[in-house]
């Protein structure tokens, strides 16, 4: 790639750590998916740490794996619209990316 910097918010040198957890764009993707389930997580800096933070105490245990499995599903919309960016001109639009998410976490 000719620059290093994150594709989304050009701000930082890009990983995987930075796309799915520190990048201000990605942020609001999370911050966004927060709000339609009406619960707020830690968010950690590290992917393992961020895939397990999607625990909703006082809930069974067969939501939280639904719970875990949109986590899954966002980062890899993510990605996806990383790669829209990078490989095809996709303009940064997080809200799409949470819209997409949503769609196919229901799906």
């Amino acid at each position: 790639m000719e620059n290093a910097l994150c594709p989304l918010c050009r701000d930082e040198v890009e990983n995987v750590q930075h796309l799915l957890c520190t990048c201000k764009v990605t942020h609001r993707v999370w911050d966004l998916c927060e709000r339609w389930i009406g619960s707020v997580t830690t968010r950690h800096e590290s992917i393992p740490f961020n895939f397990l933070s999607f625990h909703l105490m006082g809930l069974m245990n067969c939501v939280n794996r639904v719970w875990k499995g949109m986590w899954v599903v966002i980062a890899t919309e993510i990605w996806n619209h990383r790669n829209k960016v990078v490989f095809r001109g996709g303009v940064v639009d997080e809200v799409k990316v949470f819209y997409l998410a949503q769609l196919k976490g229901w799906l």
